[in-house]
């Protein structure tokens, strides 16, 4: 299984990259987390996961 944090200041592109890596059969681990660093900077945050092509465990 591989697993990937995907990060961007910018909701949009987050979605833009999530559509992308679930057309590439990567699956959403959980929902969107933010961050928010004062005074007014926040980032989003989607896990992601894919399991292996091979059906070793």
């Amino acid at each position: 299984m591989q697993y990937d944090v995907l990060s961007t200041p910018d909701l949009e592109e987050l979605c833009k990259w999530v559509n992308e890596k679930l057309k590439e059969g990567w699956k959403l681990q959980g929902g969107v987390a933010t961050m928010v660093h004062p005074p007014r900077y926040t980032v989003f945050y989607q896990a992601i996961i894919k399991e292996d092509d091979n059906n070793d465990k």
